[in-house]
């Protein structure tokens, strides 16, 4: 039997030593909705941008203080960053989106709550929630997770059409509610044209939290689960968390 070198150009010895791996790639559904949620945090993120001054002006707060609003859900989502490398590793990816949800929707609620609470920090603790619950991280994990290395990158590039799409619409969405509140007369303390982002978006996270659990597919992945028993501590062996196989 013959081996093929490095300089070898035969075709058949080029196929015998070509790795033989099979291609890792997400369903469709699945990704479909874990983009959704990037899309959703994100565009979240800039859809306050058209009344954010308005906004603080009405709980009496000032105009230099609207930049905040932005601010302080970037920061909260830096803040944030250095500590996701535990959850990622002990709980399963769909769980912690579901979570991440779970934040949205308190955020935002609490934003559009904003103005019948009447203070700016009402809306500030809002912003800090979703920010929280923000970032790429938890999109480019599962593409990491869910793709071989030789496909990664090419999904790598859905990610970011995610995220810029959400940077795109999230402006013209509360755009398009102020137009209109302000054309129907919307104006009371609950729903106003500076809330409904608010509450829009948490129905969004609603939305989006139905979704992922009905098609979210766990990407599969070892989890390495470490437990003390009483004095001494014992690691069980990693097992599989995805829904692609169960074994323990």
């Amino acid at each position: 039997m013959t081996t093929a070198d490095y300089g070898s150009t035969d075709h058949k010895d080029l196929e015998a030593i070509k790795p033989n791996k099979k291609e890792k790639r997400p369903p469709t559904s699945s990704l479909i909705v874990v983009l959704l949620q990037g899309v959703m945090q994100v565009g979240g993120f800039t859809a306050i941008i058209p009344t954010a001054t308005m906004y603080v002006k009405a709980v009496g707060g000032s105009a230099s203080t609207a930049g905040w609003l932005v601010g302080i859900t970037a920061l909260g989502t830096g803040l944030m960053q250095p500590f996701l490398g535990y959850p990622l590793k002990h709980y399963r990816l769909k769980t912690l989106m579901l979570v991440l949800c779970g934040f949205n929707f308190v955020g935002w609620i609490l934003y559009a709550l904003g103005d019948l609470s009447g203070s700016l920090a009402t809306i500030l603790v809002a912003r800090v929630i979703t920010g929280l619950a923000g970032g790429p991280t938890w999109l480019s994990t599962y593409v990491a997770r869910s793709t071989s290395t030789e496909l990664r990158s090419h999904y790598m590039q859905y990610v970011s059409l995610s995220v810029g799409f959400g940077y795109g619409i999230g402006p013209f969405i509360g755009g398009a509610l102020y137009a209109i509140c302000s054309a129907l007369d919307l104006d009371g303390k609950v729903f106003n044209k500076y809330t409904s982002p608010g509450w829009l978006w948490a129905g969004f996270a609603v939305i989006v939290a139905a979704l992922l659990q009905t098609f979210m597919v766990e990407p599969c992945v070892e989890i390495k689960i470490l437990r003390r028993v009483r004095a001494e501590s014992s690691r069980r062996p990693p097992r599989h968390r995805c829904d692609a196989c169960s074994t323990a």
